[in-house]
């Protein structure tokens, strides 16, 4: 570490006390401009709210990325108050209440993620009695991933999305849906994955799922998308971030940016709904 940023760091925790989280803005967007650089405009960078909700961090990134990705009704509040535009929002987050389906829908957020075709006839019904329409992504749960992927959420039964066996009967009932518009498909396979040969079969294997759907359904994807998430790969110097080539000439991707925190936390749960696996 340079001596102006020890300085600055040390002048900080005498100002403020410690502990004390201090971010260096031009850093990320520093790494920003990197990942458009090395995946050639392949990809729309998108920023995980969740990874670290920092009001300020929240403004600093307007302008910067493409949209910002929720998973609570309260981060889409929150990246608001920050000055971004509904329309430029993404609730992916699994187990939404009703309740923050319908404020989304009258917020005008930009796309909803259903993790079932009754969380959309539900997103159907509150757009049809407000008089508006919402864009919906369909989450899939894809047979097989990579070996070695990390930390795995698909390629076995789980209580996320649409399994792949049973997809096109719930896509084409959502692709018949009035006020909510059918625009893609969302793939969130795992996390942690550090390998680029991986995250690369991974690409190629749901490129596969699409392209080889695609031509049975009567309705127009306006993009795929799959979130791809991994703290190394955007956040530290020693993951090299130069095998964009394996992507191909694609440009249909939103890549999922995340700064992280440490914190001490307790979660509380409880069920939402209820995802039956065939016997």
């Amino acid at each position: 570490m340079d001596a102006e940023r020890s300085d600055c760091l040390l002048r900080a925790a005498k100002q403020f006390g410690t502990p004390l989280y201090i971010y260096f803005i031009d850093d990320v967007l520093d790494r920003l401009k990197m990942l458009e650089h090395l995946f050639g405009g392949r990809f729309s960078v998108s920023f995980a709210v969740k990874s670290n909700p920092n009001k300020a961090i929240l403004r600093h990134l307007l302008g910067h990325v493409g949209s910002y990705d929720v998973s609570s009704f309260a981060e889409v509040e929150r990246v608001l108050l920050a000055g971004c535009r509904a329309q430029e929002i993404t609730f992916s987050g699994p187990g939404k209440r009703d309740d923050e389906l319908r404020r989304s829908v009258m917020a005008g957020v930009g796309e909803l993620v259903c993790e079932s075709l009754e969380e959309a006839v539900r997103v159907d019904s509150y757009a049809r009695d407000l008089g508006a329409n919402v864009d919906i992504l369909v989450r899939l749960n894809p047979l097989r991933i990579p070996k070695d992927f990390g930390v795995n959420m698909a390629g076995r039964p789980t209580q996320f999305g649409i399994d792949e066996e049973a997809m096109m009967p719930v896509l084409e009932s959502c692709a018949r849906l009035q006020n909510a518009r059918l625009v893609g498909i969302h793939i969130y396979s795992g996390t942690n994955c550090l390998s680029a040969h991986a995250i690369a079969e991974n690409f190629s294997i749901f490129l596969e799922l699409f392209d080889r759907r695609i031509d049975a359904l009567a309705v127009f994807f306006k993009h795929l998308r799959h979130h791809l998430r991994g703290q190394r790969l955007v956040g530290h110097k020693d993951q090299r971030l130069d095998n964009s080539n394996y992507f191909g000439d694609r440009s249909w991707f939103v890549f999922v940016f995340r700064i992280h925190k440490s914190n001490i936390h307790h979660r509380v749960t409880e069920c939402t709904e209820v995802k039956r696996q065939k016997p």
